[in-house]
């Protein structure tokens, strides 16, 4: 069954600990913990703050994130939560071939997700295709596509990408983002879709499209 995260994304610990007070309590499954949003994150205090997996990011403004650092301090932040206990790392397919492999080499038990997303629009499956040869060199443990559809028939090959991963068995997370895209996100576990994401109330969202985790949890039931 697909795992249902919430995403946190605060600029204060006291805000992180909060919300993940509040991700236990709507019966969420992990938690995202956006890194680069936070002033001075606290990974080991946000671990010790509650028993359910963390999955944790730092992105920058090419991922619609708020780090600014370099690359060196993205990949010591990643690999101090990797250190600290996290249970998943998310880091852009896009970042230097040099820290995706530092990370992977360093991960342990720490399952690496490889992640590609696209916010103008989305490419055709061959183009994807492509992309996932070239995550898979890295052999993270499960890869993530995201893309902004533009017309249904762009849903329609995010669904086929994701049939395709399935019958390669390849642990995936594959998401149209957007009202539009919401089918992803309702069907997840029929596209075999290991994590979904979803908020906490019906708004506000961290991302567009987003279900609350109460419909999420509905949704599920009845699949």
């Amino acid at each position: 069954m697909t795992k249902i995260c919430i995403p946190i994304r605060e600029k204060e610990s006291e805000q992180v600990l909060q919300k993940i007070a509040l991700a236990e309590q709507a019966a969420a499954d992990l938690i995202e913990i956006w890194l680069g949003e936070i002033k001075k994150p606290d990974i080991k205090e946000y671990i010790r703050a509650t028993k359910l997996p963390i999955l944790v990011n730092c992105k920058g403004q090419e991922e619609q994130g708020s780090f600014t650092g370099k690359s060196k301090e993205k990949q010591a932040l990643l690999l101090d939560a990797i250190q600290a206990g996290a249970s998943y790392v998310d880091i852009s397919a896009d970042s230097d071939e040099e820290i995706i492999s530092e990370i992977i080499k360093n991960k342990g038990d720490v399952k690496i997700i490889l992640s590609k997303h696209y916010f103008s629009g989305t490419p055709g499956l061959p183009h994807l295709t492509t992309e996932l040869a070239k995550i898979q060199k890295f052999q993270p443990d499960i890869v993530k596509f995201a893309a902004m559809p533009r017309t249904f028939k762009d849903v329609v090959t995010m669904i086929r990408l994701a049939e395709k991963l399935s019958s390669k068995h390849i642990s995936h997370i594959v998401i149209s983002m957007g009202k539009l895209g919401k089918i992803t996100r309702i069907a997840s576990p029929v596209l075999k879709n290991e994590i979904m994401f979803a908020s906490l109330e019906q708004n506000p969202e961290t991302t567009l499209g987003q279900i609350s985790i109460k419909n999420l949890h509905r949704i599920y039931n009845l699949l």
